[in-house]
């Protein structure tokens, strides 16, 4: 059983569950590596608010309910979003405990463990105060799952831990698919760059579809282990970052939860959306600078699809249709709004100022709940600036809305790059120019790495708009070479 503490405010907020959920939300109740484990592993649980009961099996269908709004609209309160945040890691794991329960129960064979690179991803979203315990704290939540670890052992590094965690999660599947939760920077000392911290969520990978993409084609993961610091692969350089964009879209983690958690933040128009709107247009920028593209796409067409690790044509190669002509025509609005007045094809800014002063341009007052008080009194001074002449262009269309929407996501935390062979591509926040791009085999995505000493220290995984599905991987394994992350 958890008992959460809400004070006279809590208990009398919104409904019985909205009421509890608030109030398991304020304590930042989940945030705590080892409840996790309490809470997945118990067979029974309920939750108190005050004088409030709620089973916990209700606490996870509130979760369910707020997902299913989100989905035909109605987009989550700040409330809502956290507490789908908070809950779902425990209850992440308390479905597959379920599921092996189940199948044990009715005599079925006993299930293969899940792959721990996942299950560690999704533990991710607790943060433990003891950094090791973001590994021992899930130690028996682990083995129930049937996935073998080395025993505790509390007198060992933070690096000697999560170094024989991802060395385990390597061999336990004959996988490298780990490397793609490596963090470019680096906040625990002596980790190996292929050590992912496992205690700080990676906010630049978890936007990937990776299995929508094959770099490597279906070659299989080869690698070797040199000693506790050295992890060789198989694989090949395809080039190497000659030029980067320089604003990066996205905040720490502690200015997120400000932002997004404290109700009296009153940020501001302008400061929200400065540096969406100058990354826009250096990402335009620097993709002007190329004649032509190496697939013989329009350089246009192929900074569509890169912003968006051209989801929309592999979707429409899957199950999920997406409207392609409509997205194409999103991004043409997209580009001409974000770019007006740099090229000569794009709008002049007076014709923007224009438009955008019109009254027929829908749907302008969406921006309104982005006003402060001090916005409010200067209202004027605020819609003539050309970040929000450029927001109310991408506001005021759905395929345009629909396309920044999808950048957005893409793009978070990453940087736009130019390859020496005339690609574009995105890439970890920490990627510089100089750096390699690299295809190994058994990895889906191309990864960066840094010349260090005799080795490469491994940035993260990247997007390259032109040979995600293996246009450069060789044809035979003897062009290939030993990659060597130190």
């Amino acid at each position: 059983m958890c008992n959460v503490g809400a004070d006279a405010k809590s208990v009398a907020a919104g409904t019985t569950l909205l009421g509890i959920l608030e109030s398991v939300f304020e304590r930042s109740w989940f945030t705590r590596m080892w409840t996790v484990q309490e809470v997945a592993l118990g067979r029974y649980k309920i939750v108190m608010c005050g004088s409030r009961i709620l089973p916990w099996d209700e606490l996870v269908f509130g979760l369910e309910t707020v997902s299913i709004q989100e989905n035909v609209g109605r987009p989550w309160g700040d409330f809502e979003g956290s507490f789908g945040a908070s809950i779902s890691c425990p209850a992440f794991f308390e479905s597959l405990l379920r599921r092996r329960r189940m199948l044990e129960k009715h005599g079925a064979p006993r299930p293969k463990p899940p792959t721990l690179s996942v299950v560690l991803f999704e533990a991710q979203r607790q943060k433990a105060t003891e950094p090791k315990d973001a590994i021992y704290g899930i130690y028996s939540l682990l083995s129930a799952l049937g996935i073998d670890l080395p025993t505790p052992d509390y007198s060992k590094s933070v690096a000697q831990i999560y170094s024989e965690t991802a060395r385990t999660a390597i061999l336990q599947n004959n996988s490298l698919e780990i490397l793609y939760q490596v963090p470019s920077s680096r906040k625990i000392d002596n980790l190996p760059s292929w050590v992912p911290d496992f205690n700080e969520h990676n906010g630049h990978y978890p936007y990937w579809k990776v299995e929508q993409f094959s770099s490597s084609r279906k070659s299989t993961a080869k690698f070797e282990f040199k000693d506790k610091q050295k992890l060789s692969v198989l694989g090949k350089c395809v080039g190497s970052i000659i030029s980067r964009s320089e604003t990066v879209i996205g905040w720490t983690e502690a200015e997120e939860f400000e932002f997004t958690h404290n109700m009296d933040v009153d940020a501001g128009f302008l400061t929200i959306f400065e540096p969406y709107v100058k990354a826009y247009r250096e990402w335009c920028e620097l993709a002007g600078t190329l004649e032509s593209y190496p697939t013989g796409q329009s350089v246009l067409g192929a900074l569509c699809h890169t912003l968006v690790h051209d989801e929309p044509q592999r979707k429409e190669a899957g199950d999920q249709k997406w409207d392609i002509k409509s997205f194409a025509r999103g991004f043409s609005n997209w580009h001409s709004a974000v770019s007006a007045g740099m090229f000569e094809y794009s709008m002049t800014l007076d014709f923007l100022s224009g438009v955008v002063e019109g009254k027929y341009l829908p749907n302008k007052k969406s921006l309104d709940k982005f006003f402060s008080a001090d916005d409010r009194k200067n209202l004027d001074a605020v819609k003539d600036t050309l970040i929000y002449k450029i927001q109310a262009w991408l506001h005021a269309h759905e395929p345009t809305r629909t396309y920044d929407y999808v950048v957005q996501t893409r793009m978070r935390t990453s940087r736009l790059v130019i390859t020496s062979e005339g690609y574009m591509g995105t890439t970890p926040p920490m990627a510089k120019v100089g750096d390699r791009i690299v295809l190994v085999a058994g990895l889906s995505l191309p990864m960066i790495v840094r010349r260090e000493g005799e080795g490469d220290r491994l940035i993260g995984p990247a997007y390259i708009h032109g040979i995600m599905d293996g246009e450069r991987w060789p044809e035979v394994e003897s062009d290939l070479e030993w990659i060597n992350f130190v």
